[in-house]
């Protein structure tokens, strides 16, 4: 009997996304050998009306929260194995699912991530050119949610940490909290060379984004610190100090004022108690549906 797979995608439907948000689908409809079933996590106000979801379950909540919604939607599936997307990533060659599980097998692995294949000079990760089996050191900056690949019963086990992530105060990092919840359980899990997932192309950014260096600084310093990565924790320390002390010498002030951000909310992260994720002003309950 073939393993079914189930993909979720958590998305707040953002009309500028309509195009590259359809061509997910599309690559997830060419899966073989059958197409997997598709969550999609609606998060907000936004109507799916615009967007190609023909036979996809959507489910929309009254809360912004990513890994929250990525559990919840998970709850939500009928497969064996679980696939995770952003809403602007697809898994690349309609045989991804086959090859990811013989990767599992081969592997004697219990979750898989993979490369990222994007165009354009700023890279979304660096690439590998063999596989990586996941330590406590190794998995720091080679582990990610869009096409982690994991048996549902285990990432019932684990599941995201619902006070990290975009929508909390601790905005990031919780992918690498996950992967290390999963290793710290006895799991095994690595990163194929051989499998990738496109990317869109990533803008470099004139302005930093200050708002951005908060939320991230703050799950990247409390994820670090929680699992005593201290020598990691140190060196993105130490990288935003220097970031600082260049952009005060360049005279670019809205690079060390991003750099100071960080620097500051590296060190809070740790101390500020954690959080889930506020709730939008929308009817209450989560609804579902199936876009005929």
């Amino acid at each position: 009997m073939t393993a079914k797979l189930s993909v979720v995608i958590s998305t707040v439907g953002s009309p500028d996304r309509i195009s590259r948000f359809s061509e997910v689908i599309s690559h997830l409809r060419n899966l073989k050998p059958a197409s997997p079933e598709i969550v999609i996590v609606w998060q907000g106000d936004e109507d799916c009306k615009d967007f190609d979801l023909e036979g996809v379950n959507i489910i929309k909540v009254p809360f912004f929260g990513l890994s929250m919604a990525r559990n919840f939607g998970a709850s939500q599936t009928t497969g064996d194995y679980l696939m995770f997307l952003d809403d602007d990533t697809y898994p690349v060659g309609s045989d991804f699912f086959q090859r990811s599980l013989q990767k599992l097998k081969d592997k004697k692995w219990d979750f898989l991530v993979c490369n990222i294949r994007s165009e354009g000079k700023l890279k979304a990760a660096r690439e590998i050119s063999s596989d990586l089996e996941f330590s406590r050191r190794s998995i720091v900056g080679n582990f990610w949610e869009p096409a982690l690949l994991i048996p549902k019963n285990i990432f019932h086990a684990i599941e995201f940490d619902e006070s990290l992530g975009i929508g909390c105060v601790h905005g990031a990092s919780e992918g690498l909290d996950f992967g290390l919840r999963l290793l710290n359980a006895g799991f095994r899990g690595g990163r194929a060379h051989n499998l990738h997932i496109d990317h869109p192309p990533l803008q470099l950014e004139r302005t930093p984004n200050l708002q951005r260096a908060f939320f991230y600084s703050m799950g990247n310093g409390a994820v670090l610190a929680q699992h005593q990565l201290y020598l990691d924790y140190a060196r993105q320390i130490s990288r935003a100090m220097l970031k600082l002390g260049g952009g005060a010498l360049l005279l670019r002030g809205h690079v060390a004022r991003a750099a100071w951000v960080r620097v500051i909310c590296l060190l809070l992260g740790p101390a500020v108690p954690r959080g889930r994720p506020r709730i939008l002003p929308t009817p209450a309950g989560p609804t579902a549906s199936s876009a005929k």
